[in-house]
């Protein structure tokens, strides 16, 4: 009942009293250890919420040192990226990828993100085009959304530097452009449902 609690709390943006519900099943002795688990990863991603990416990256590890999932390792490539550490985030989206091969669908933006940052223009453009057909797919966008609205919105942005670093731009730029835009509708359809549910 607590960790349904403190989901809700996080749900309704009440982020505090959502952190301090899992504290709470992290120092109850009673607490088995799947919730213990649970409750590491869904803080991880509430600390993440309110821009504590260190503490959140402190909460994958405690989860990791007790079992993997893909998912898991995204968390935490996230919130690596998040802390701006590139290189130690790219080896964990691409072992969320390796742990599964439909994690490349929200890994493929930050990766480029990241190939960005180093000042790697190139690998950031061609890793974007090696995926980028396939978020026209449909199911890759029910994938994508099933994430988080926020991580999907990373793709109409992430295009604007890739394609402008890009020697072959002006090639496929109504491409890119389509993806952009299919990427940016679907954030704001997912942030209108979200609105919606408020009501």
């Amino acid at each position: 009942a607590t960790l349904l609690l403190a989901s809700l709390y996080d749900q309704k943006g009440n982020y505090q009293e959502s952190i301090r519900l899992y504290e709470f099943v992290l120092n109850d002795v009673l607490s088995s250890d799947d919730d213990i688990l649970f409750a590491y990863n869904n803080l991880g991603i509430v600390y993440n919420k309110i821009g504590n990416s260190e503490k959140a990256s402190s909460c994958y590890d405690s989860v990791l040192d007790n079992g993997y999932s893909a998912e898991i390792y995204f968390n935490k490539a996230f919130s690596l990226y998040k802390c701006k550490l590139f290189n130690e985030a790219i080896d964990f989206f691409n072992e969320a990828m390796s742990q599964d091969d439909e994690m490349k669908y929200p890994c493929a933006p930050f990766l480029a993100c990241c190939y960005i940052a180093l000042k790697r223009n190139d690998k950031a453009s061609t890793y974007m085009r090696q995926h980028l057909v396939e978020m026209l797919d449909e199911e890759a966008k029910d994938i994508m959304a099933s994430f988080n609205a926020e991580r999907y919105y990373y793709y109409g942005v992430i295009l604007s530097s890739v394609y402008v670093t890009s020697p072959n731009f002006n090639d496929k730029k109504d491409f890119f452009i389509e993806v952009a835009l299919c990427a940016g509708q679907t954030f704001e359809n997912l942030n209108k449902n979200k609105q919606a549910r408020k009501i």
